[in-house]
């Protein structure tokens, strides 16, 4: 349940209280003061830069959270999604206080991996673990998926620099590129320096 913050551009770190046990693995600082941080059956949003953080409510009934947080991607304070392990998508729109599902992410025998909503509708999802990867797009706000590009080797993150041109990488030195907003990718060469070892 650590997490930490610097105040001081990464010099000193101080310890925040999560209110959790579960190893936390992923971070996104989505305000200055608004930050989510998750992993294992939670995640967990602070809107007072790490003072406190509240619970979003992933647990199915009986309790169980039934699959654990693979990603999740927030476009601000109130609005968000969580992808889990198996793929399931939740959203909420009121700041983490309800979760509403979506269409499934369809993983066919990969793993989730990375998920990255740049609008309310129009989001992308990778897939990783032993299988070839693929990004997947939804341009309804997760009702409906749709392959729009793929690697042989799993992918485990995406980026966009400007609003057409966004870039995803994964393993064994995979790097595609995409110049439309994410409609289709290319597969470019990982140019690297001079006597650099093999990834």
């Amino acid at each position: 349940g650590t997490v930490l913050r610097s105040d001081d551009g990464g010099l000193t770190w101080i310890g925040l209280s999560s209110g959790t046990r579960d190893n936390l693995s992923l971070v996104q600082a989505v305000e200055s003061d608004t930050v989510i941080v998750g992993g294992g059956c939670t995640v967990r949003e602070s809107f007072d830069s790490g003072e406190s953080f509240q619970r979003l409510p992933l647990e199915e009934e009986g309790g169980t959270c039934g699959s654990d947080v693979a990603s999740f991607s927030f476009l601000n304070r109130r609005m968000g999604y969580v992808e889990k392990a198996d793929g399931s998508i939740l959203v909420t729109t009121d700041g983490g206080k309800t979760l509403q599902p979506k269409t499934s992410v369809p993983l066919n025998g990969a793993t989730a991996s990375k998920l990255d909503f740049i609008s309310p509708s129009v989001g992308f999802a990778l897939t990783g673990g032993t299988a070839s990867g693929r990004i997947l797009r939804t341009i309804d706000g997760g009702n409906s998926w749709t392959q729009v590009g793929s690697s042989p080797a799993p992918l485990s993150d995406i980026t966009f620099v400007t609003p057409s041109t966004a870039y995803a990488i994964g393993a064994n030195g995979s790097f595609l590129q995409s110049t439309d907003a994410g409609s289709t990718w290319t597969t470019r060469p990982l140019a690297l320096p001079g006597r650099t070892p093999p990834l």
